[in-house]
């Protein structure tokens, strides 16, 4: 069945909610780099309602580009691990599910609202419209003197129990509990609008819808891309990097930018590997008859 692709039916939170009676969920991403277009290779989340768990979810996923060694020396996924997993596709549809209706909360919110938003525009679905907000903010906020902000930082600054280890669900219990631990240091009745203005940008939460946007139409000399991206045929592109030009036969399969800067997402012929390459060094498409099967 293919996953629906519409935006999901989100209500509008009333920023006069009290955070108590908010269910909230707890995202956290294991990549395949640092980068904010970096391919996802494991989520999860944990579900709090009165800040208790009420529910957790994680997936390994299977990215469409390898796992550097550097890498997997930081969070210990190998290609091999991933190989049989479900594809991003597949994950982000249940993670849509899974956060319908709450408040997400991540620690550094901006690197996963971008690496998440990318992910969903690559995958041509629509991404959840529930806000987003970040513990480092928020703890930056409540423990002025903390000094590090770090997860793991926070953690031992803290004394917490639940310690991050570079994996998804891990990290974000940490997060859950960090939260709560700077939820109790706030004082009265902390409410969803005064969150997304500690813990957000320009005022209020972090939203994943136009954070990355897909990009559809291109000038003349890049007109064979817009070809290929709607009928998923290779184009032969010029590609200009550090003054020397190559070219790449490809089948274009995503564009999509954050702010100014802008990737072309491409399968090369003969190979299921993506890479993808800055938009901007790209000189010149055309069009090839033969197409990938």
């Amino acid at each position: 069945m293919a996953l629906d692709a519409s935006p999901t039916v989100t209500p509008r939170l009333d920023p006069e909610t009290p955070v108590s009676a908010l269910d909230l969920c707890v995202v956290d991403t294991e990549t395949t780099g640092l980068w904010w277009g970096s391919r996802v290779v494991e989520v999860a989340a944990v579900r709090l309602r009165g800040g208790v768990e009420i529910d957790r979810w994680r997936q390994l996923v299977r990215p469409e580009v390898p796992i550097p060694a550097e890498v997997t020396r930081l969070h210990g996924i190998t290609d091999d691990a991933v190989r049989e997993c479900p594809s991003v596709t597949s994950a982000l549809g249940t993670l849509r599910d899974f956060v319908r209706g709450s408040v997400l909360l991540a620690h550094h919110a901006f690197y996963d609202r971008d690496i998440l938003a990318t992910e969903f525009v690559r995958a041509s679905l629509a991404p959840p419209e529930e806000p987003l907000v970040c513990t480092r903010l928020l703890a930056r906020s409540v423990l002025p003197s903390a000094g590090r902000y770090s997860l793991a930082a926070l953690v031992e600054h803290l004394e917490l129990s639940q310690a991050p280890t570079h994996r998804a669900l891990p990290d974000a219990l940490a997060a859950a509990m960090l939260f709560r631990a700077c939820l109790a240091r706030c004082e009265g009745v902390v409410r969803l609008g005064n969150l997304g203005q500690r813990a957000g940008e320009a005022g209020g939460p972090l939203r994943l819808p136009g954070a990355v946007v897909r990009l559809g139409a291109f000038p003349q000399r890049l007109r064979a891309l817009e070809a290929g991206l709607r009928a998923g045929a290779l184009v032969t592109l010029q590609v200009e990097d550090a003054g020397l030009r190559r070219a790449v036969t490809a089948v274009p399969r995503a564009v999509y930018a954050r702010g100014t800067e802008a990737w072309v997402d491409l399968r090369a012929e003969g190979s299921r590997e993506v890479t993808s390459v800055p938009l901007g060094a790209v000189v010149s498409a055309r069009e090839v008859v033969a197409s990938l099967p």
